[in-house]
């Protein structure tokens, strides 16, 4: 069989309030996810070795069960015909620590193919995503999502196609599991996200869009708050961390603020531009 490329593609989180934490140590949060053009790409080529082997272009990307590809084609296996092998080559583009959910689109684009090719019914698919991790299931379907739950409660959204967004990668990497661990729920919970349709399709106030982990991550972290002040001041309409960090986006309604963005900072940090994908 031919080698086949598939796009894994990132997102960003548009605001990200929490909402409090269950009995089973799952945290609840209320986020909009918007899929970006930003991508890693997993060239996949199937055989009948019965085994699963990944390699990746980064040396420090897990390639064994920790991987969350390999979560995916465990819990896949027993919808895979018989001594179903895969090879796999991840290259990774979207970095790690950077509240993208790399990790989560890697998994997702492996079921999708596998769900697709072999005819898995839908609902099992969303059970293997969930399995494998709380956001995987978002990018089952993409686009513009309102996120709630741990991320399992997924509505679908208009998006807006002509929305630029600055990725500005900060010399720093967040771990999810420390962030969480310095969110006070009685500081955030009575706070909720707006309810909106989709972005920009009439006045949006962007401040309501906040994000709670940049509360405890900005003492630690300053240059969150200083590049947030700098793409507001090269016009971007909305400025904030993604998730848990440590990826810092700006909102601009058009390429030329953009670009003039990407330029100024590009000299300090890793800078590039991305567009949402409209599913």
């Amino acid at each position: 069989m031919n080698n086949i490329t598939l796009k894994s593609y990132a997102k960003l989180n548009i605001g990200l309030v929490y909402t409090g934490k269950r009995d089973d140590g799952y945290h609840l949060l209320e986020s909009y996810f918007q899929e970006i053009d930003l991508h890693d790409d997993i060239i996949l080529k199937e055989n009948t070795s019965d085994v699963f082997r990944l390699s990746s272009d980064k040396p420090s990307i897990p390639v064994d069960g920790r991987n969350t590809i390999m979560m995916a084609l465990e819990k896949l296996k027993p919808y895979l015909p018989p001594r179903t092998g895969v090879e796999l080559h991840l290259i990774k583009r979207i970095p790690d620590g950077a509240g993208l959910g790399g990790g989560s689109s890697n998994a997702a684009a492996v079921i999708k193919y596998f769900s697709d090719k072999y005819k898995i019914d839908k609902n099992i698919a969303l059970e293997i995503a969930t399995g494998v991790g709380a956001d995987v299931p978002f990018f089952l379907d993409g686009g513009l999502q309102f996120v709630s739950g741990i991320g399992d409660k997924l509505k679908k959204l208009d998006g807006q196609s002509d929305l630029y967004f600055v990725l500005i990668f900060p010399d720093f990497s967040v771990s999810t599991k420390e962030a969480y661990s310095l969110l006070n729920f009685n500081l955030t919970k009575a706070k909720y996200l707006p309810k909106i349709t989709g972005f920009i399709t009439q006045p949006t106030n962007w401040a309501l869009f906040e994000n709670a982990f940049e509360d405890v991550l900005i003492p630690a972290h300053p240059q969150i708050r200083a590049i947030k002040e700098q793409l507001l001041s090269l016009g971007a309409v909305h400025a904030g961390l993604s998730g848990s960090g440590s990826t810092v986006y700006g909102v601009c309604k058009n390429e030329e603020q953009a670009s003039t963005a990407i330029r100024e900072l590009s000299s300090k940090y890793t800078a590039i531009l991305s567009r949402p994908v409209i599913r």
